[in-house]
């Protein structure tokens, strides 16, 4: 027992040495990784309103500059106090939740015309319900109320959801119905189709997405509202720097388009090899119209994308929106936004702290404005970036951190399993004496 005791306490301490390992290449930049940029007007001062002269913990938005300047992943990246380093970690906003999850779908009944059922929900919070009809060209109610139970004795009104298909219209399809957030362990559902029946075979399943508080928030890489029309499409075009992540497109259009469904075709290119063209595709929508007096009310912004071109070089993007067969979009701005990064770090105040991109000064990246004193003391973040408006303020601590103030909590919890295991050896071992 001791000789298992043992060898469960090694492979313990050796796993949470490769974590503290691994986590540390994540909180701080390192002096021998080069930025590979080339723009000027760095290091970056940053400055605190405190007065103190204690540490205090910061965070700050990186923006597309940022990225330009550095190394891929944001490499090289270092902060200096007093001219030492200082840890940092980076972060990004992705969901803590990303898996969709299909839920069983209980009691499913045909009564009055209407399909009846009841949803086993998992057991984290929700915000949102995919339904998933083999039917085509109609308009539905989902009518949903909640409850701890299957049987819904207690059941609490959620609300009336409108969902619909108009692909005889060539318009949208939306069949998903947006929640406040719940935890509530059954949904019970009424669906009920305008002007027609539905059957237990229509409905093929239900999904639950993350909930929202887990989705991305996004920052702005680049903006047009410029756009060339052709007979068959309207076209918006970017250079992309190398290294910038672009992770989605968001368009905006005039209040007349009330009511479309447009497919959009993204082209990426490295700037140095414009035969090497990746393609994406995907969709937007808008829907507001009355059927089968029904209001339907939706619209789709963003196409969701990953950029590769531009991994090692800048490339040039080409997004594309076809007609369809009717006239121009009237598109107002087109963007590409990417997850909000932040960079995260304790610091004395009263000291000046510099943001480089790597150990050259001159090899660095865009004209960062300092952030002035008064500037902490507004709410909101600092945006580290090219012309970016600066306000920043002390942001709540990253307790999953495995570097900087928060090592002593990592160590002593690395001990005190650690002496758990081998107590636990002990007692095993003096039960078999």
């Amino acid at each position: 027992m001791v000789r298992s005791a043992a060898r469960w306490a090694g492979v313990l301490a050796a796993g949470l040495y490769l974590l503290q390992n691994a986590a540390s290449q994540q909180v701080g930049g390192s002096a021998s990784q080069q930025s590979q940029a080339t723009a000027t007007n760095w290091p970056v001062t940053l400055q605190s309103s405190f007065a103190d002269g204690a540490a205090h913990p910061y965070c700050a938005v990186l923006d597309a500059a940022a990225f330009a300047a550095s190394a891929p992943g944001l490499r090289g990246l270092r902060l200096l106090q007093n001219g030492a380093e200082i840890p940092f970690l980076t972060t990004i906003s992705a969901p803590v939740e990303s898996q969709t999850d299909a839920v069983r779908v209980l009691n499913l009944r045909e009564e009055d015309g209407a399909l009846r059922f009841d949803l086993a929900m998992p057991q984290r919070a929700y915000t949102a319900i995919q339904f998933n009809l083999a039917r085509k060209n109609f308009a539905a109610t989902a009518a949903i109320s909640a409850d701890d139970t299957e049987t819904g004795t207690h059941a609490r009104r959620v609300g009336e959801y409108v969902l619909f298909d108009l692909s005889s219209d060539r318009l949208a399809r939306q069949t998903a119905v947006a929640l406040p957030e719940m935890r509530d362990r059954y949904l019970h559902v009424t669906l009920h189709l305008q002007a027609d029946v539905l059957h237990a075979k229509d409905l093929l399943g239900v999904d639950v997405p993350p909930p929202r508080e887990a989705q991305s928030v996004y920052s702005t890489v680049a903006a047009t509202h410029q756009f060339v029309n052709t007979v068959r499409e309207t076209i918006a075009e970017f250079d992309v720097p190398a290294h910038v992540p672009v992770q989605r497109i968001h368009f905006e259009w005039n209040a007349k388009a009330a009511n479309f469904l447009r497919r959009v075709r993204v082209e990426a290119w490295p700037s140095a090899d414009p035969n090497d063209v990746e393609t994406i595709s995907g969709a937007i929508s808008s829907t507001h119209r009355v059927q089968s007096d029904i209001a339907l009310d939706d619209a789709q912004h963003d196409v969701a994308m990953t950029l590769g071109a531009n991994l090692q070089g800048p490339a040039h993007m080409r997004i594309i929106v076809e007609r369809g067969g009717d006239g121009p979009l009237p598109l107002t701005h087109v963007e590409l936004q990417m997850r909000q990064h932040k960079i995260c770090f304790d610091a004395k105040s009263g000291v000046p702290v510099v943001l480089r991109a790597g150990d050259d000064e001159a090899a660095a990246g865009a004209s960062v404005a300092a952030l002035a004193n008064e500037a902490w003391e507004r709410a909101g973040e600092a945006v580290i970036g090219d012309g970016a408006e600066v306000s920043a303020a002390p942001f709540v601590p990253v307790t999953h951190c495995y570097g900087g103030q928060w090592k002593p909590f990592y160590y002593g919890g690395a001990l005190v399993l650690l002496g758990g295991v081998i107590f636990w050896g002990w007692w095993l071992w003096r039960r078999k004496r």
